[in-house]
């Protein structure tokens, strides 16, 4: 099996002990996208990577599931295209980042393909793992129509990572859903963390990053993200979340932390 690229954002993370923050947007216009990887600061830029089933030669797009948009009453953004935002990233600074958000299955395909056009170096998968969904779902939370495109085998994510033929993949992601702190704490009830260890164990070294989610996004006691480092897995949680109301947030590293600002990311080849 291929291993992580070690000049992989998440390898040098975890190698030198680093913490790793990756800007998400639901909005990838030109400007943002020339910021993320301007030669000035380059940074990371996350695009939502969505590709329906039918018609047999749709394109992908970078947009979540129209369902989201649909139950959220929010409208579809009007990003660049998905070649556009590419080539954008391809003429930019080499060291920035793009992590690749997978939306639907199909999505997968393409973002095989980008893998082996941009480098495993330079690419992150993110996509919320079918065998990381703790059911049933907590009580006062309703089921979202979109989670059906969004809820991706684990198995078809890590081949979306490895170019064919390739020594190295890319970093890759993980997310579960219905993870509560009351739920952590019940092991042998929900085994949250016993399903990821497993999962693990099973695909060793396949996979580097898991965010659990609990609510608000905050970050994982530090017993969690011991235990999960024990396996070579780093936790991801909403950095915004911590840092918003703790200026003087510290968190130990290595770890994952997401950000809806640009200027939060890391500044690569620094």
């Amino acid at each position: 099996m291929a291993q992580l690229d070690p000049r992989n954002p998440v390898a040098i993370a975890r190698s030198k002990n680093l913490p790793w923050h990756y800007f998400h947007t639901h909005t990838v216009s030109v400007d943002i996208l020339e910021a993320a990887v301007s030669s000035e600061a380059p940074r990371s830029i996350e695009f939502d990577i969505y590709r329906p089933a039918a018609p047999a030669d749709a394109v992908a797009t970078i947009q979540h599931p129209p369902l989201f948009y649909e139950y959220k009453g929010k409208p579809q953004p009007a990003n660049v295209p998905l070649e556009e935002g590419i080539a954008r990233f391809e003429s930019g600074d080499p060291k920035a980042v793009l992590v690749l958000d997978a939306k639907s299955r199909l999505a997968l395909d393409t973002i095989q393909g980008l893998v082996s056009r941009l480098g495993t170096h330079r690419v992150v998968i993110h996509a919320f793992a079918k065998e990381f969904a703790i059911e049933p779902l907590p009580e006062g939370v309703e089921k979202q129509p979109h989670w059906v495109d969004e809820s991706l085998p684990l198995a078809d994510v890590i081949k979306a990572a490895t170019p064919s033929g390739g020594s190295f993949r890319a970093g890759i992601m993980l997310t579960c859903r219905h993870v509560t702190a009351e739920r952590l704490g019940a092991p042998g009830k929900f085994r949250v963390l016993e399903r990821i260890v497993e999962a693990a164990a099973s695909a060793p070294g396949q996979f580097d990053v898991v965010g659990l989610w609990l609510p608000g996004g905050r970050a994982p006691n530090e017993e969690v993200r011991t235990e999960l480092l024990q396996q070579g897995i780093l936790v991801n949680f909403n950095y915004d979340s911590e840092i918003d109301l703790d200026e003087n947030f510290v968190y130990p590293a290595p770890y994952v932390g997401m950000t809806d600002f640009l200027e939060r990311a890391t500044e690569h080849g620094k």
